[in-house]
């Protein structure tokens, strides 16, 4: 690659100089013969016009053969212009030797000895001149034609790089649709569960950037999980190219690279639906599947797939990998290469109904490499979002205001754009209003700059990197002709328009090969040398960042958040204190008084308990309840005789100190809980008089209870919307979504692990319904887990109700942060600015765009990359955002629409 782009470049730059120097003898010598001037007139003119050609290409763009014709008259070159140096034979100049001869003769000898040294060659020299004419002609000729093949010559030399000959569009909706039919959860028949209620196993796509191409099918990596997505199943579907061939099928390569035909007798039908059968013991094998009609599936009886097995956990999201593991220039391209081949050739496929972001594609360390603690293999798997109808980009948008008419071509440079910076950067959450895309493309420019000043540390062709992103970000590379007026379009065919958007997304799509995929493929074969068993990302020691990471009591919080990426994800209750103190350290210093009351509905607290005895820290953590009231008994003295209000409390207490707690006893336990729903109903009332902003309810019912929904209608009335209730959705993968959890008026709070895995004891959700929230309902540190079992057995058990209380503490630190955000940005804002966060739509928006997508409509909320990753100004635009959208649609939330 090296030697092609050097000996490219000096024809480029050199060229057009040494072609003024030999007209220039010709004109001024008057005693050269006339053969010899006009032989070098014939040459300076197709100098002159080689050089020319050149500097329109990119490196990327030259074929295999015009780079050594290029090498072949470069060598001719120095030999005209240095003759007679002193070199053994023209075959023996190397390219580097020809760039610095060149650049000593027109930068240090200067344009005289250029003169002397091309007029002895054209008075003495003949036999030498006349070669280089030829190959003058020769490169000019080759340059200009642009016959059949042209772009063949170019692809074939980067063919081991590129994607395999691409398939028709059927093989990616047959992959889709048959995946989509058999990982639906099965039901579990003696519940009430429905059909139309059920779950999709996790299930991930291995982007290798293209397919195994075989003689007759086409063959996806793919890996289906268990809900805990603690074992993944590796699986190889072939897909026949042609649907009538079903019988003559050809198998996924075997590990020693042979490939054997399959029979029908090699075959067995999948009798099961989907794969929960297959997924019920540790099977430690790939499967080889085929495509059956009906999108049904057969089983190769023997396995003849090369081992390919991950280990359990949900792996890193890409995020997560930008923020936590080193990627040399190597990696990048290889990253880019991978994502960007495999974006290219599910263009218009059904795996676009969801946006590709940073939080859907995953890298995941393999069964067998866990001694590589510390090192993913750069391996790229796409989470398949079935039910992701309403997140996808368009392809093209026929609005002259947006700077970008095609969304989904951007989303590709928003992807590579994070890879080349190494973080994420989250330019594609909110793509659903012209500002809003107007407002990303901006930053995606700004941010473009950024990585062109950036150094890869002598990766000599990173502009290249640089200018695919730029294909991609400009909109014109992409841009149709002007299409039919009104009245022309409406006097088409249905038929037609399906044939003009078939016609313009095969377009776009084949420009985006050519300025993205063969730019990208050209970059990687600087490491075609390189094994691709390397290919390994190491994580960025985290101890250095524990080590310089203050006490969380310290009186500077401001310290916490210095750069700060490296989170540890067991750590996330630390973390949310920390991001608390951070918050009531701004808030003192511009003396924000207002503070944010929560009002915590359940059996009460316990105050004897070591947490708010503690001889040290006890007084401050009582200091945070504000106010108590006991509807079980009248007790004016706290008390808890199950001990779950006390750990709600102290989980409350723990993820945001600066918050006021109101806790009202409205059960004496589970089992009193059902009997207690007057008691909730006047607890609410209560929760509104002590001007509670928040009120958090752990708990659930089967059936809606009046007293309860009349309470909550009652206050939601009276506060105009500007209150957030809060419930847990319930701990039974059986039943639906419980009460008060799924009333209009409250945001309903699933359960995750540290990771944002959604816990298998969540209830079951719609398939096309609304998306839900969870939050760290697991995880819990072992001393509070030892104290809580100590005292109150069975109680600190991970669940929806950990995730309430959670989700209030995260929820209250936001509105402690908007009473300040105004003050800490020299952007003119008032405090009541941000008020549309204090209702449920707001809040539940604010939620959205904090969390990553788990997949499957659910989102996992995760307040600390909000806090590590951005400063006040981009906390600020989002925060402001989200108010905006909620006082343009509404400016008093309709209990009959609960947003999804």
């Amino acid at each position: 690659m090296a030697r092609d782009a050097i000996a490219f470049g000096i024809l480029a730059s050199f060229g057009v100089r040494i072609s003024g120097t030999i007209l220039g003898i010709i004109t001024q010598q008057k005693g050269l013969a006339s053969d010899r001037a006009t032989l070098g007139a014939d040459i300076a003119t197709r100098l002159h016009l080689i050089s020319r050609y050149l500097e329109q290409l990119r490196p990327y763009e030259i074929e295999p053969d015009v780079s050594e014709l290029c090498r072949e008259l470069l060598s001719s070159l120095v030999v005209l212009c240095i003759w007679p140096a002193r070199f053994k034979s023209p075959k023996e100049i190397i390219v580097e030797e020809c760039h610095r001869q060149l650049v000593r003769l027109v930068a240090e000898a200067g344009q005289r000895s250029l003169r002397n040294s091309v007029l002895l060659v054209l008075k003495e020299g003949k036999e030498k001149v006349e070669k280089f004419k030829v190959g003058c002609d020769t490169l000019y000729n080759r340059l200009l034609w642009d016959g059949p093949g042209s772009t063949e010559v170019l692809l074939e030399s980067i063919q081991d790089f590129l994607p395999q000959v691409d398939y028709h569009s059927d093989i990616n909706a047959c992959l889709f649709k048959t995946l989509e039919l058999h990982s639906k959860c099965q039901p579990i028949r003696h519940t009430m569960t429905t059909s139309n209620q059920l779950l999709w196993h996790p299930t991930r796509l291995h982007l290798t950037g293209d397919s195994f191409l075989q003689n007759s099918t086409v063959s996806f990596d793919f890996f289906v999980s268990s809900m805990d997505m603690n074992l993944w199943q590796s699986f190889g579907l072939a897909i026949p190219k042609s649907y009538t061939d079903q019988h003559s099928l050809e198998a996924p390569s075997c590990a020693n690279n042979q490939r054997s035909q399959v029979s029908d007798s090699d075959l067995e039908s999948l009798l099961d639906s989907s794969f929960c059968g297959i997924l019920e013991e540790r099977l430690y094998t790939s499967i080889s599947l085929h495509s059956a009609p009906g999108y049904r599936l057969r089983r190769l009886r023997k396995t003849q797939r090369d081992e390919h097995l991950l280990s359990g956990g949900c792996g890193e999201s890409l995020s997560t990998v930008l923020q936590q593991y080193r990627l040399t220039a190597k990696d990048k391209i290889i990253l880019a290469n991978i994502v960007a081949r495999a974006y290219w050739q599910f263009y218009d496929s059904e795996l676009m109904r969801g946006k590709w972001t940073n939080e859907n594609i995953w890298l995941m360390a393999d069964e067998n490499e866990s001694e590589r603690k510390n090192q993913l293999p750069l391996r790229a798997y796409l989470a398949f979002q079935f039910d992701a109808t309403s997140d996808s980009l368009e392809d093209f948008l026929d609005d002259p205001i947006l700077k970008h008419q095609c969304p989904r071509i951007f989303g590709l440079g928003a992807l590579l754009l994070e890879i080349g910076l190494g973080r994420p950067l989250d330019l594609m959450k909110t793509l659903n209003t012209v500002p809003q895309m107007n407002r990303y493309y901006n930053k995606a420019k700004c941010h473009l700059k950024e990585l062109e000043h950036e150094d890869w540390r002598g990766f000599t062709h990173k502009v290249v990197f640089d200018e695919t992103i730029r294909n991609c970000l400009e909109s014109e590379n992409y841009v149709q002709p002007p299409k039919p007026n009104a009245s022309t379009r409406r006097s088409q065919s249905t038929q037609q328009n399906y044939c003009d958007r078939t016609f313009e997304i095969s377009k776009r799509r084949w420009r985006l090969y050519k300025k993205v995929i063969v730019p990208l493929a050209w970059l990687k074969r600087a490491f075609q040398n390189q094994s691709e068993c390397d290919n390994y990302i190491t994580k960025i020691e985290s101890e250095s960042y524990a080590r310089d990471t203050p006490d969380p009591q310290s009186p500077h919080p401001q310290a916490l958040f210095h750069t700060g990426p490296h989170v540890v994800a067991k750590n996330w209750l630390q973390y949310l204190k920390t991001i608390n103190g951070r918050v009531e350290s701004d808030r003192r210093r511009k003396n924000i008084s207002k503070t944010i009351k929560v009002a915590v509905l359940d059996t009460g607290y316990a105050i004897t308990t070591p947490f708010f005895q503690d001889e040290d820290h006890g007084s401050r953590r009582l200091a945070c309840i504000q106010g108590w009231k006991d509807f079980v008994s009248g007790s004016e003295t706290p008390i808890d005789e199950f001990g779950h209000g006390t750990l709600m409390a102290r989980l409350l207490i723990e993820a945001a100190p600066s918050i006021k707690l109101l806790i009202a006893r409205v059960a004496k336990s589970t089992k009193h809980l059902e009997s207690s729903q007057d008691k909730i109903a006047e607890a609410i009332r209560w929760a509104d008089k002590c001007e509670a902003d928040i009120i958090s309810m752990s708990f659930g019912f089967p059936k809606e209870g009046m007293g309860i929904k009349d309470a909550i209608d009652e206050v939601y009335r009276r506060r105009k919307g500007s209150i957030i209730f809060l419930a847990s959705a319930g701990n039974s993968s059986y039943d639906e979504e419980t009460f008060p959890a799924n009333d209009p008026a409250v945001i309903a709070i699933y359960a995750t692990n540290c990771y944002g895995t959604f816990a298998a004891t969540n209830p079951r959700h719609q398939d096309e319904g609304p998306h839900i929230l969870g939050t760290f309902g697991d995880n819990i540190s072992e001393d509070i887990r030892g104290e809580m079992d100590t005292l109150f057995p069975r109680v600190c058990e991970p669940g929806s109700s950990i995730a309430t209380a959670i989700a209030a503490g995260i929820a209250a630190t936001l509105l402690s942060y908007a009473t300040v955000l105004s003050s800490l940005v020299p952007i003119p804002s008032k405090p009541e600015t941000f008020q549309p966060l204090w209702e449920r739509k707001g809040m539940e928006k604010l939620f959205h765009k904090i969390s990553q997508d788990a997949g499957q409509r659910r989102r996992f909320v995760n307040p600390i990359p909000f806090w590590t990753g951005k400063g006040d100004i981009d906390r600020w635009c989002d925060m402001h955002t989200v108010a905006s959208e909620v006082l343009r649609s509404s400016n008093k939330y309709s209990l009959e629409n609960k947003a999804g």
